[in-house]
């Protein structure tokens, strides 16, 4: 069984919040200072590409209150969602997260479908692939890395 940590993301509204779990490798000793570096890496790829702020990050180790802050824009709603679908490199097993308040200023929608986000947009987006692939997991095991699919965007006013 892979480890899972989270990450909650505060919206415009005080007492709104949204969270999403990440599976990953299983954390030791020898791993948990790498993994730490690599998931502030993906947090900070992640950050560029949402209206929140990122309130929190739980590890199974640590437990960091990342901000306190408010979002600055009143577009950091966690209705509006970006669902990602990713897979298992090696099963073929497939699966999905939310990630709310995502910022369509920053983010490049496909042509002709503009409810799907274009995962190489040589930008913000595409680094976030990159980091979302080096470091989740399959849910079924922790050793099989994944692919991002594609990200769509959903919720209330899109």
């Amino acid at each position: 069984m892979s480890s899972n940590s989270t990450i909650t993301i505060q919206s415009i509204v005080e007492k709104e919040t949204s969270h999403f779990g990440i599976d990953h490798i299983v954390l030791t000793g020898a791993n948990v200072e790498q993994f730490a570096t690599d998931l502030g890496t993906f947090q900070t790829a992640l950050d560029a590409i949402i209206r929140g702020v990122i309130r929190q990050k739980v590890i199974k180790y640590t437990d960091d209150l990342v901000s306190g802050a408010m979002p600055a824009s009143q577009d950091a709603r966690r209705e509006l969602k970006m669902l990602v679908r990713y897979v298992g490199d090696t099963s073929g097993d497939k699966f999905t997260m939310e990630i709310a308040t995502p910022d369509l200023s920053v983010l490049t929608l496909e042509t002709g479908d503009a409810n799907f986000v274009n995962l190489a947009d040589a930008g913000v987006m595409a680094t976030w692939v990159t980091q979302f692939e080096l470091l989740v997991r399959s849910p079924n095991d922790p050793t099989e890395n994944v692919t991002m699919t594609n990200a769509q965007i959903v919720g209330r006013n899109i």
